[in-house]
């Protein structure tokens, strides 16, 4: 009888491991997410401006490297970053994040905020 009890505590111990495993890669698959999510909202709001990626990386006080690696979906970009993007870059990003769902990401124009 201890022999199973054993294997109980074992078997338990691997399935909670492995539970935080899944969690670990969902959490994990989420950031890559966001991080691809943010570059293509920044690529299509530079393409909006006309600007170039050296350009834009200027106006957002930034290197034109750095630019590249955020569009590129290298980087998650800190609050701080995303403040500078979105002042180079004229308009308001919202992020908000969901404990058990994707996030959400808005980003506003400055033009269209000024009309509201």
């Amino acid at each position: 009888m201890a022999g199973h009890m054993r294997y109980k505590a074992l078997r338990a111990r691997r399935l909670e491991e492995q539970s935080e495993e899944v969690a670990a890669q969902l959490k994990a698959q989420r950031a890559y997410r966001l991080q691809g999510d943010l570059a293509q909202i920044f690529y299509d709001r530079r393409k909006e401006l006309g600007y170039s990626q050296s350009e834009a990386a200027s106006r957002c006080g930034i290197t034109q490297a750095k630019m590249s690696i955020i569009e590129g979906a290298g980087a998650h970009p800190t609050p701080a970053l995303l403040e500078k993007i979105s002042c180079g870059l004229e308009a308001s990003i919202t992020v908000v994040h969901h404990r058990e769902k994707d996030h959400e990401i808005s980003l506003v124009p400055e033009a269209a905020e000024d009309a509201a």
